[in-house]
């Protein structure tokens, strides 16, 4: 437990949950307005954490809808990005092409993906 930053800002994980505290008391914070999180005695614990870049939420993430007016990508409605109108257009492209792919991949699992030139890319997109 040593790590003091990351980074990148996004982190994903398997499961979560509250220690310390009963149903009965997490329903009664909930419905409270004069309750704050900070007020809960238990501990929130996240279970298989993992850090993941904006650009492997953008590829891999959920429904991708590109503001191009606003240069915003949105992933899954909540997550917001701002980049400029080529780039979010890019991503579109690319993330499009790889949902294909990934597709073709298992209708047929004996299709080699890793000579594409869609692949070479997109392994330079998340190394950087």
């Amino acid at each position: 437990f040593s790590t003091a930053a990351f980074a990148h800002t996004w982190l994903v994980y398997g499961s979560k949950s509250l220690t310390g505290v009963t149903a009965a008391q997490l329903e009664s914070s909930i419905n409270s307005s004069s309750s704050s999180a900070g007020s809960r005695k238990g501990k929130l614990l996240l279970r298989n954490v993992s850090m993941v870049s904006p650009m492997s939420l953008l590829l891999f993430g959920g429904e991708l809808d590109v503001q191009v007016e606003r240069g915003v990508l949105v992933v899954d409605r909540w997550m917001y990005f701002n980049g400029a109108a080529r780039t979010a257009v890019l991503v579109h492209g690319v993330r499009e092409q790889l949902d294909a792919l990934l597709a073709a991949k298992i209708e047929d699992p004996t299709l080699d993906v890793g000579s594409s030139k869609l692949h070479e890319a997109v392994v330079s997109l998340l190394a950087d």
